[in-house]
């Protein structure tokens, strides 16, 4: 006997008993699940939303645990359902819907649901709207909608549209949750490194490495939770064992032959003392933040991705907080500093928001792209605010206007040959520049699967992958006349996958304090000595 979808989607008990047949043929495997797609995707189209959502509860069960297209499809749905949803509409007639997807959602293998979460998560960042009305709607709902997996949406939800505090309380209701998912353990270990707790992190890691297995993400996010507490080798000792199968992997031989040309560029410009790599998307290039049509199709991106509000949307707003908060604890610890000069601005909005709540103080932005500076000399306009494009120029301007100077620079220097880092900082030196903040990234070095480690190779800089590099601003702030007075990583423990690696990912924080004459006595090692 054929059934239409009619008949599928019927009310009364018709309906009901076809829908029960058809989840019980999903589940024994009589029944294809990509009949439920199918049929999700018609009660869309008829503008029947709860059918939808259903008909994907019930597929979810049985599609393949590493496939992405059910959560996509899934979420998808979502946004189109709860963007266009009604005000004043009510969460009863998507309850059904609602319920069974998100019931099915607790009930997946751990991979599966791992993959959902992520999914949902990186969707909630791009549409808040839609999710916010979801959470908005069914948060609060009786009967409750108690699922773990809902809860771990609303808590995205939350945090990305308030922060830390505003999921505090969903956060609390997750960590008395019996049996949690790998996903909670995570995200409660996520948020932990955000307040700083990284301690907490360290826990919750391993309590679920020890329920579900050495699993990739999660021995990454130990590693980086170890290092920030200082306990290194531990940390790479997490590492070797969660990058040991990489290390014969073909892709990452076939990565390696493709960028040997930039490590071998990297190595000439250190024993040369090269500044520039000349031609665009070349390691070390000048080129690559002033070449006209990137910096235009970047300038518009930063400013819709970086703006403070969006610190636990994107990598890049959160970055962008890090080293803009440490800024202003530097502004408390030293109160004399009433210069702040931020190299490689791109798009101005952070100085802008930063200068406008602290008027006491004078803040520039220097990028070498004189595009992005008039772009910013327009859009951003305050008595405490300018941006310059030649920093000799800038610095020497700087020297008239009261308070003592501090210079910082975050997703920059991270594609400077080191002997460019130098410049920099020997050109503050000059202009007495009292101190530099570098926030750059610190992560595995492809070549060697590890994190760097210039206690036991003291050298500039060390290869990162492509174009990108990290160096030793220990070294570096010791040969330009700075001394480093603190050093420190922070992870990027965001619910957004937006950034490759990002599990492993750090940041370090190390402020030079100018010393009185270039060259004078500092640490040679790492910053962190």
């Amino acid at each position: 006997m054929s059934l239409s979808l009619e008949d599928l989607t019927s009310k009364g008990s018709r309906g009901e008993e076809l829908r029960k047949g058809l989840a019980q043929a999903v589940a024994e495997g009589a029944s294809d699940p990509e009949l439920c797609v199918q049929l999700a995707m018609m009660c869309q189209e008829s503008g029947q939303a709860d059918d939808a959502l259903w008909f994907l509860g019930v597929g979810a069960k049985q599609a393949s645990p590493v496939d992405k297209k059910w959560p996509k499809l899934t979420a998808g749905l979502l946004i189109d359902i709860f963007e266009d949803i009604q005000d004043d509409a009510g969460p009863a007639a998507l309850e059904k819907g609602v319920f069974e997807l998100f019931s099915s959602l607790d009930g997946l293998h751990a991979d599966f649901h791992e993959i959902y979460m992520q999914v949902f998560a990186d969707d909630a960042a791009e549409h808040p709207k839609a999710f916010e009305r979801l959470v908005d709607l069914f948060e609060e709902f009786e009967p409750p909608l108690n699922s773990e997996s809902f809860l771990c949406l609303a808590f995205a939800v939350r945090q990305f549209e308030g922060g830390c505090e505003a999921a505090g309380k969903i956060a609390k209701r997750l960590a008395e949750w019996p049996n949690k998912s790998r996903w909670t353990y995570r995200l409660l270990a996520k948020l932990a490194a955000l307040r700083g707790d990284y301690a907490e992190t360290e826990n919750l890691c391993r309590q679920a490495l020890r329920i579900d297995g050495e699993k990739f993400l999660l021995q990454g996010e130990l590693a980086a939770a170890l290092f920030c507490q200082g306990k290194e080798k531990e940390g790479r000792e997490y590492l070797a064992r969660c990058l040991s199968r990489c290390a014969s992997d073909e892709g990452r031989e076939k990565r390696l032959e493709h960028i040997r040309q930039w490590a071998h560029s990297l190595e000439e410009a250190m024993e040369k003392n090269i500044a520039d790599g000349g031609a665009f998307d070349r390691i070390g290039a000048a080129a690559n933040y002033t070449d006209s049509e990137t910096v235009n199709a970047s300038w518009p991106e930063h400013l819709e991705k970086s703006v403070e509000k969006n610190t636990y949307r994107t990598v890049a707003a959160y970055t962008n907080t890090v080293m803009f908060n440490r800024v202003e604890e530097l502004l408390l610890e030293h109160s004399a500093i009433g210069k702040v000069i931020n190299y490689g601005t791109l798009c101005g909005i952070r100085e802008f928001e930063l200068a406008s709540r602290r008027p006491g103080a004078f803040f520039a932005g220097f990028d070498i792209s004189s595009e992005a500076t008039e772009m910013n000399r327009e859009k951003f306009q305050l008595d405490n605010l300018m941006f310059a494009s030649n920093l000799d120029d800038l610095l020497g301007g700087l020297e008239s206007k009261p308070g003592e100077a501090v210079l910082a620079h975050c997703r920059t220097a991270d594609i400077m040959f080191p002997e460019a880092v130098k410049k920099v900082y020997r050109c503050c030196h000059s202009h007495g520049v009292k101190y530099i903040l570098a926030a750059e990234y610190f992560s595995i070095c492809i070549s060697t699967l590890d994190y760097p480690d210039f206690e036991a190779n003291p050298v500039d800089t060390v290869h990162w992958d492509g174009i990108l590099m990290i160096h030793d601003y220990g070294k570096i702030f010791a040969e330009t006349g700075y001394r480093v007075t603190s050093s420190e990583y922070r992870p990027v423990p965001l619910l957004v996958d937006d950034h490759g690696g990002q599990a492993m990912l750090l940041i370090w924080l190390v402020v030079g304090e100018r010393m009185d004459a270039a060259g004078g006595a500092g640490p040679q090692g790492g910053a962190g000595q």
